[in-house]
């Protein structure tokens, strides 16, 4: 829940900060590119600026409700596609016999479960976000 808060607190702050940005980094790229650009005047200003109050309207919603609702949330019961599910949550599967419905990996647990697979992806994530950072501050610094 801390989490959620916290990105939906952070995207609140970029979409105040929008505006601002894109005088400082969009205009004047637009403008050097291409001749004649009207830069934030007129109409382009107040479309950013209204656009961002609404997507600050909308995600102050979301993180307020975020913030506001329970830390357990709700227990539903699994759905599995119209299949009868009786009160334990198990489904009646093809030979008559009723199944816990849930959802793991069976197939080569050893080699594809998440114990194996988590610390892989997150170093592969950390790469590509370090790689994009990178190659974003050389694109505005070039």
């Amino acid at each position: 829940k801390i989490s959620i808060v916290v990105i939906g607190i952070l995207v609140l702050l970029a979409c105040i900060g929008f505006p601002v940005i894109t005088g400082l980094v969009i205009v004047p790229y637009a403008a050097a590119f291409y001749p004649g650009y009207l830069g934030a005047s007129g109409l382009f200003a107040a479309d950013t600026i209204l656009m961002c109050g609404l997507m600050f309207v909308i995600l102050a919603v979301l993180v307020i409700a975020a913030a506001a609702g329970s830390k357990a949330g709700r227990q539903l019961k699994p759905y599995v596609n119209g299949r009868a599910v009786n009160a334990d949550g198990e489904f009646l599967g093809s030979l008559g016999v009723y199944k816990e419905a849930k959802t793991a990996n069976y197939y080569l647990e050893e080699y594809t479960g998440e114990s194996k697979l988590l610390k892989p992806s997150q170093i592969i994530a950390l790469i590509i976000i370090v790689v994009m950072f990178v190659l974003g501050i050389m694109g505005v610094l070039v």
